[in-house]
């Protein structure tokens, strides 16, 4: 009768509401789920960068170093050489 349409009809109506409920929920789980994947490549990133700004920094340094030495070196030829 009249009454089972209407049964079916709200049945329906909730139905599709929950699918669509469903579907906007796990599509938003997703886009938090690939802003997650984001977040941690960009820290990666960050990390490579970080990684060989150090390994050059290091570099830079043993460079600075040896000029020091070699600069020594010839400072102390020179004063064997002027006495």
């Amino acid at each position: 009768g009249p009454g089972t349409a209407t049964w079916l009809g709200g049945t329906g109506t909730i139905l599709l509401g929950g699918f669509l409920w469903l579907r906007k929920f796990l599509s938003r789980d997703a886009t938090d789920r690939a802003m997650d994947n984001a977040d941690i490549g960009t820290v990666r990133r960050l990390n490579e960068l970080l990684d060989s700004e150090r390994q050059a920094r290091k570099e830079a340094e043993a460079r600075a170093d040896q000029f020091a030495k070699e600069r020594n070196e010839l400072a102390a030829a020179v004063g064997r050489m002027e006495g």
